[in-house]
């Protein structure tokens, strides 16, 4: 089965997403509504991307393609019976707009239909595939006649960023229920895998929730599997203390992890206006069992200690002032302390410049040996060697 216990054990099986349609429909007029800054050039980024899954599979490590996967799972009836109701049952785009477009994706070879649940279907997609009939029911129901924009299915471009749709952690996995509109529909796909694919299903405990807005969310790229039964998260915009207590609750019950540290990303810290600081680990991520890669404005911030309750309470609180975040973070590991190391900040614009271009956004392949963006040499400086963390979902590490 899968079994993460660690960031930093030997990487023996990842997932990834190469960038495919779905980039490709990201333009000027909708990026900001996808969640991207600008249009991408597909053809670098999927260059980029294979240059780094190569890196991987160089190493030794499984490399599993999320489109490939979705594809094969599409094939299970039930899989694909879960993805249609998600995205176009009648909950979701209304009876009269739900008969039509189900019919018509049901149809679908598993690759096609895999297609347009990453890359979504337009207006003007649909006139041209269905029948003349079945075009005219659809762009006369309810849900059409309000729909604003070309897509009548989003497309999902962030599924690039594997890691934080669902993460392993000690035995199981976590779909994650996603901050922002444009990304729930990914943890829909990600639930389908992880419950129908056969290199998946069975592998582990499947936490999961019901799909939709909700004010209890998690993101992966808050999640650190700090070991020794201690996960660390982030409190963020993206992972909220509700989300944060619901998992800790869930893993608690099952017996898979003894305490979770809530790390605060503050609102108020000059780096945080940056638009890339989202997520804990584009401030601070692991790169051996006892040291962080941190950005040297990241210290001195509140934590939140959670553990099993007592007496009938679920859950027993403590938080910390933020001078014991350290000394919170090496307890929970159960070792005297860590070592933080930080890129060079004499020259703050471009230390700026750096974080957000995640300079501290690495993906370890064993204690030790990381993979990070090669522009960033400062971070490079300190970690001696030139992929992201975000990017990928490991699936099995070994032990530390």
């Amino acid at each position: 089965g899968g079994r993460v216990d660690s960031e930093t054990g030997r990487l023996h099986e990842v997932i990834v997403h190469r960038p495919g349609r779905e980039i490709a429909r990201i333009t000027p007029i909708n990026a900001d509504s996808l969640l991207f800054d600008d249009a991408l050039n597909i053809s670098r980024a999927q260059a980029e991307h294979d240059a780094f899954t190569e890196i991987l599979r160089d190493e030794g490590v499984i490399v599993h393609d999320f489109r490939e996967l979705l594809a094969e799972t599409l094939a299970v009836p039930r899989a694909r019976a879960l993805v249609l109701t998600e995205t176009v049952g009648p909950e979701a785009v209304g009876v009269s707009t739900s008969e039509v477009l189900t019919d018509y994706l049901q149809g679908l070879p598993d690759t096609d239909l895999a297609e347009v649940m990453l890359a979504g279907i337009t207006r003007s997609e649909l006139r041209e595939r269905l029948d003349p009939a079945d075009a005219a029911t659809l762009f006369d129901t309810t849900f059409l006649s309000t729909l604003e924009g070309q897509f009548v299915i989003t497309p999902l471009p962030n599924h690039v960023f594997t890691r934080d749709t669902s993460a392993w952690l000690y035995g199981g996995v976590s779909v994650n229920t996603m901050a922002l509109a444009p990304r729930r529909r990914e943890a829909v796909n990600y639930e389908a895998v992880y419950r129908f694919h056969p290199a998946f299903a069975g592998r582990g405990r499947l936490w999961t929730e019901a799909h939709g807005a909700s004010p209890a969310t998690v993101e992966g790229g808050d999640f650190q599997i700090l070991g020794n039964r201690a996960l660390v998260m982030g409190l963020s915009h993206r992972s909220t203390a509700a989300g944060v207590e619901r998992l800790a609750t869930r893993l608690f019950d099952d017996g898979a992890a003894d305490r979770v540290i809530g790390v605060h990303m503050p609102d108020r810290a000059f780096y945080t206006e940056l638009d890339a600081v989202m997520h804990l680990d584009t401030l601070m991520t692991m790169v051996t069992p006892d040291t962080y890669l941190r950005f040297s404005g990241f210290n001195d911030v509140t934590t939140v200690e959670i553990e099993p309750g007592a007496s009938g309470k679920a859950l027993h609180v403590t938080v910390h002032d933020g001078s014991e975040m350290d000394s919170v973070l090496a307890r929970a590991a159960g070792i005297d302390s860590f070592r933080v190391i930080s890129p060079d900040m004499s020259d703050e614009a471009e230390a700026l410049r750096e974080l957000s271009r995640d300079s501290c956004n690495v993906v370890a392949l064993s204690p030790g040996r990381v993979i990070g963006y090669a522009h960033n040499q400062a971070a490079n400086d300190v970690l001696r060697r030139a992929g992201s963390h975000c990017m990928t979902c490991p699936v099995t590490r070994g032990s530390v």
